[in-house]
């Protein structure tokens, strides 16, 4: 579907989900610094154990264009909404 920024899905997701983007975001220099003894100790309180592989999954960019599949394939991608709704099970 159409491109969106991780902070955009995240927002579209709290909306349809029915509550609030969380506040307060860590700066990626902070996660970095304590990523080592995080993963070390099996994950602080409310942080993954694998800090270091989220951080780059963050930061990846996937934004592509679907123009290819479409014509050569048919294929019909939904809205991030749409994909939203399907894969968590909230409703717009």
């Amino acid at each position: 579907g159409e491109p969106s920024t991780l902070g955009g899905a995240a927002a579209l997701a709290a909306r349809l989900g029915g509550t609030r983007r969380p506040r307060l975001t860590v700066p990626t220099g902070l996660l970095r610094a304590i990523a080592p003894l995080n993963d070390r100790l099996g994950g602080l309180p409310g942080f993954p154990a694998n800090l270091h592989e989220t951080i780059a999954v963050a930061h990846a960019t996937y934004l592509a264009s679907h123009d290819k599949a479409t014509h050569e394939l048919g294929f019909a991608p939904r809205s991030l909404e749409q994909g939203i709704v399907d894969t968590f099970g909230v409703h717009s």
